[in-house]
């Protein structure tokens, strides 16, 4: 967290934001991914420019709403960067990839 009067959106913070709301998808995954980061950038940023500012306007403050917006658009890249699943987490197969060399049988020789 910085310091009182330090810039409250600080390197780096887009990024522990973006790193918790993908911790808290894996943890949570029936929730929606807006209220994770919602809770992500509330935990991250300071209150100046969260709940401080929607307080002082009625209604989500523009600079939280950008964060938040911001956030989403950060997991969606990086969602979409890794490699999914084609199916293949049966223990079986994994195992059997894993043991491939060792797996063979050896070969026959004739003597």
């Amino acid at each position: 967290m910085p310091h009182e009067y330090d810039d409250p959106i600080y390197p780096g913070a887009l990024e522990a934001a973006t790193a918790l709301t993908l911790e808290l998808s894996s943890r949570r995954q029936t929730a929606a991914l807006s209220e994770l980061a919602t809770e992500a950038v509330n935990a991250v940023f300071c209150t100046c420019v969260t709940t401080a500012a929607d307080a002082a306007i009625n209604r989500r403050a523009p600079v939280h709403a950008a964060l938040v917006t911001e956030v989403l658009r950060a997991v969606a890249s990086r969602q979409q960067s890794e490699p999914t699943s084609s199916g293949t987490d049966d223990v079986v197969d994994r195992a059997s990839q894993e043991s491939f060399p060792a797996s063979d049988a050896p070969a026959w020789i004739w003597r």
